[in-house]
């Protein structure tokens, strides 16, 4: 299955991180999911457009996940699913192989190195918390 992953252990702007810490903890999580599904969306619509198309099936299974990690960590994925349209050549596709010759399309790492910028994924952080805010009168 190819994968990318981006994990978020702590925050490097510190006046979001300020004002995310006055906020109870479910808000803060909140905030965190919201940014990193907006980021994510972006890097899986790269991944989609690179993806080379046959069927379709490959470009349609390309999905992301959030997840929270009991240390606190948010963790999130983009990533070829077999379950959706039964896709199981995703690796072949991004890495290529040799036993049927198929060069790789590293497409899935040209949308990761496309989009990898820390100042991107602050600005969703920062879009999801003026939200939160707004939803909660503050």
């Amino acid at each position: 299955m190819s994968s990318m992953k981006v994990e978020i252990e702590k925050i490097p702007f510190e006046k979001l991180e300020k004002n995310l810490k006055k906020l109870p903890n479910n808000v803060q999580r909140n905030v965190m999911r919201k940014g990193m599904r907006r980021f994510l969306s972006v890097i899986r619509k790269a991944a989609k457009e690179n993806a080379p198309v046959k069927s379709g099936r490959l470009k349609k299974s390309i999905t992301s996940k959030v997840s929270l990690r009991r240390n606190g960590n948010i963790t999130g994925r983009v990533f070829v699913s077999p379950k959706k349209h039964k896709v199981y050549y995703g690796h072949f596709a991004e890495w290529g192989r040799h036993s049927k010759p198929q060069k790789a399309t590293r497409f899935m790492s040209r949308a990761f190195e496309q989009y990898n910028d820390p100042d991107l994924f602050s600005a969703f952080v920062a879009a999801a918390f003026q939200e939160e805010m707004k939803k909660l009168k503050l």
